[in-house]
């Protein structure tokens, strides 16, 4: 179960956590379970390449395996105890956001805030049940298919490798990606190389160089220069940082 506070995402990519905060960069993400955004403000979301216009109060219910990009603020809360039909819905009592947040403080560490977290989450299903409209279906369309093929192929995909995959000319393929997934196709490819780069340097001992060359920069240097300017650090200094917080998280 993953919980994040306004402006905070902790986004699981094929099923492993990294975190990055929310302004005007839009950020994309893969569900591992159901999960739900919760609009505390206005906003965009694109879930498998439809468009969503979401204000305080809209809710985003996502079926699990659903690519997402956000641009606002959101609670998200993810788990395979939720029991909620995917789709668009309004809050019409604005309770949930209140909901979200104590869920967000419950310690999870111990048994009986496990117990206190599904309580929580029954009341969030009674709760959207009781007061939330449903406005709306989210259905996978081609734009899904174009996602996970340069997800797939992210290492060694190009502009003219996708448009050579589904027959399309380069400009149109451009425009296609633009159209559908609301984001350029270097930006898409940036974000997934970036967020696949997390977990290879929070989880192994692999140089920078093999991790570039691994999610498809051809040189250090250039890996070094995209992440700096995604993330605001320089790929040696997160490794540092992820491994002095891991020290410390294991002293308590």
């Amino acid at each position: 179960m993953t919980i994040t506070p306004d402006g905070i995402l902790e986004a699981y990519y094929s099923s492993i956590a990294m975190t990055a905060k929310l302004g005007t960069t839009t950020i994309l993400m893969r569900t591992d379970e159901i999960s739900l955004l919760i609009a505390t403000g206005s906003g965009t979301a694109a879930v498998d390449g439809i468009q969503y216009e979401t204000e305080k109060g809209s809710i985003l219910c996502l079926a699990p395996d659903s690519y997402y990009l956000t641009n606002g603020s959101f609670w998200r809360i993810s788990s395979e105890n939720l029991e909620i039909p995917p789709g668009l819905y309004t809050d019409k009592n604005g309770d949930l956001i209140s909901i979200a947040e104590r869920l967000h403080a419950e310690d999870i560490r111990t048994d009986r805030s496990e117990k206190m977290i599904d309580a929580i989450l029954q009341e969030i299903s009674a709760e959207m049940e009781r007061s939330c409209i449903r406005t709306g279906d989210i259905n996978d369309n081609d734009a899904f298919d174009y996602l996970r093929y340069i997800d797939r192929n992210s290492g060694t995909v190009t502009l003219q490798r996708f448009a050579d995959q589904y027959g399309f000319t380069e400009q149109y393929a451009s425009a296609l990606i633009s159209k559908k997934l609301d984001i350029s196709f270097t930006d898409l490819l940036r974000l997934i190389r970036m967020s696949k780069s997390i977990p290879l340097l929070e989880g192994t001992s692999r140089t920078c160089a093999d991790i570039a060359t691994e999610v498809g920069y051809s040189s250090q240097e250039h890996f070094s220069r995209v992440f700096s300017k995604f993330f605001g650090t320089t790929p040696f200094k997160y490794r540092s940082d992820a491994k002095l917080k891991r020290i410390r998280s294991n002293r308590k």
